[in-house]
């Protein structure tokens, strides 16, 4: 597995970098610091967030930046890709597009911000404070064994997972839309759930953004268990909304 040495930060500039020597660096301007996350307006995309932080006495503009991190193979690129101006005393996200996880590195893992300005490339730690990116880390790697589980369909109140040989659900989490009832039901490769709407105000459906990314507990042939988050796609997540609508209206499984 890949590990931060403790010799020195040109070692771990190396690890992180894949290896490759990096460019010259300038030093970093003072009072600009750096966090790495995921917003939940990113779910859909897998984009993650360098948020900056100018506490300099000037403006910082950015014209590019990359997330390094030991848990993925190479830096992650900043998307869209453009300058970015950041004021005196404020913050700014900046995205960058997901990338292919390291499924032999550690978590938590090490997280740097390379931001490049007029004078030069800098970097600074930016730490996954929330624990997002080791939380998508393990999930992401855990779906590459698991395969294709996936939600094919939504039949009376009962949500259909489709699921690979050798893996078994052990149990669904509620989100925001979405309460399972029930234990899974296994009927050949498809798995059933009942569920009820959680919430019945207008404004679950109309902030939803996790709603229809189901957690699902699995547990693989070789004993390995953990949870995965199962995304609707754009024609189901629509059909799993109606029917929310649909219940809620009716009064018949409304919370």
């Amino acid at each position: 597995m890949r590990r931060a040495s403790a010799a020195g930060a040109c070692l771990l500039a190396l690890v992180l970098a894949g290896c490759a020597a990096p460019a010259a660096l300038v030093a970093a301007p003072d009072g600009v610091t750096a966090t790495a996350s995921q917003s939940r307006l990113d779910l859909g995309t897998g984009r993650l967030v360098i948020t900056v932080v100018n506490a300099s006495d000037d403006e910082l503009v950015i014209e590019r930046a990359e997330l390094l991190s030991t848990l993925w193979v190479e830096p992650l690129e900043q998307s869209p890709p453009g300058a970015v101006a950041i004021g005196a005393g404020r913050t700014v996200d900046v995205r960058v597009a997901p990338g292919d996880l390291d499924c032999a590195a550690d978590a938590p893992g090490e997280h740097r911000a390379r931001l490049t300005t007029a004078r030069g490339a800098f970097e600074i730690d930016a730490p996954d404070v929330y624990e997002q990116l080791a939380a998508l880390h393990e999930q992401g790697c855990l779906a590459e064994r698991v395969g294709e589980l996936r939600i094919v369909d939504l039949r009376d109140d009962e949500l259909v997972f489709q699921v690979p040989d050798g893996v078994i659900v052990e149990g669904v989490r509620a989100t925001t839309l979405l309460t399972p009832t029930g234990l899974p039901s296994v009927s050949g490769d498809e798995v059933t759930v009942r569920m009820r709407p959680s919430r019945c105000d207008a404004h679950a459906l109309a902030e939803d953004k996790a709603g229809t990314r189901i957690p699902v507990a699995v547990r693989l042939d070789d004993g390995t268990s953990g949870e995965l988050v199962v995304a609707a796609d754009d024609a189901l997540r629509a059909s799993i909304q109606e029917w929310v609508r649909e219940t809620c209206g009716s009064g018949s499984d409304a919370p």
